[in-house]
């Protein structure tokens, strides 16, 4: 008998997930990110808490849940980009129809906009941050500050392009 992929998502992926790291809200995230930068020792104390529950968590082995986060990270990225370029799409607008033609503005928001891509992607660390299973504090607060910098250079590098149209 075969069973779908759905069906082998719901009964196996999801059942053997071990804990990955504790759920975060956007405030909490914003919390932890100040706590890098102003407060390390307090941020360490987190996160060594967090690696606590991280080594006392099951492991599960199944290949699948590989397969799920990257399908997850793919869909999830695309529905990220879509809201960042469209809210650079509404914000080049109104600034367009608000304050009418400025190109020499427009061509600085998307320089300043790809600024903020190249930073991001300097700035993300690898193999020097990385665990065994990816998922510590400071990974994820890394892949937190990575993803919100693309998105706005994006949203700027997007606005700044509509901006321009106006003319």
């Amino acid at each position: 008998m075969t069973r779908t992929v759905d069906e082998c998502q719901r009964s196996e992926v999801h059942s053997k997930l071990s804990y990955t790291g504790t759920p975060l809200t956007f405030f909490q995230k914003a919390r932890l990110f100040w706590l890098a930068l102003f407060a390390p020792q307090a941020f360490i104390s987190e996160e060594e808490a967090d690696n606590a529950k991280l080594n006392a968590a099951a492991t599960s082995a199944h290949d699948g849940s590989r397969l799920h986060s990257i399908r997850r990270g793919l869909c999830q990225s695309l529905i990220w980009g879509l809201v960042a370029m469209g809210a650079g799409f509404a914000i080049g607008s109104l600034l367009g129809a608000g304050i009418g033609p400025q190109l020499e503005f427009a061509i600085g928001i998307v320089v300043v906009g790809t600024t903020i891509l190249m930073w991001a992607t300097l700035a993300l660390q690898g193999w020097s941050i990385q665990s065994s299973k990816g998922n510590t504090l400071s990974e994820r607060l890394n892949q937190w500050i990575f993803r919100t910098l693309y998105l706005i250079g994006t949203a700027l590098i997007s606005a700044g392009s509509v901006w321009s149209l106006f003319q």
